[in-house]
């Protein structure tokens, strides 16, 4: 249906409608169409959001899957090398202590 063709046929239902209501149906009338416009409009609005909210939300998903890729070690010799790294420090740390105790044992003899 083209544009004026619509706009001819609510013209065409209004003027009948207006031909056998009085002005108080009209009233009436007007206040219904006006709260179906209005609620179409809301319904309308009300799906336009929820559609952008869920695109919104897929590409966070989308973004969180390719940083946790990206973060995520890809091969089990960084693991090593991080699991290495921990035992020398705690191994040092470990000689140290052993260190202090016996300059402390010296010192006291």
């Amino acid at each position: 249906m083209q544009s004026c063709d619509l706009v001819a046929s609510i013209t065409a239902v209004a003027c009948a409608i207006s031909k056998c209501s009085t002005n108080e149906e009209l009233l009436v009338l007007v206040s219904a169409f006006g709260q179906l416009s209005d609620t179409l409009n809301t319904i309308r609005l009300q799906n336009e959001f929820l559609l952008n909210l869920e695109k919104k939300q897929k590409e966070a998903e989308d973004v969180n899957n390719c940083t946790k890729e990206k973060t995520t070690p890809n091969n089990s010799s960084e693991e090593m090398n991080v699991e290495n790294n921990n035992e020398e420090v705690f191994k040092e740390s470990e000689t140290e202590n052993m260190q202090n105790l016996t300059n402390e044992t010296n010192t006291e003899e």
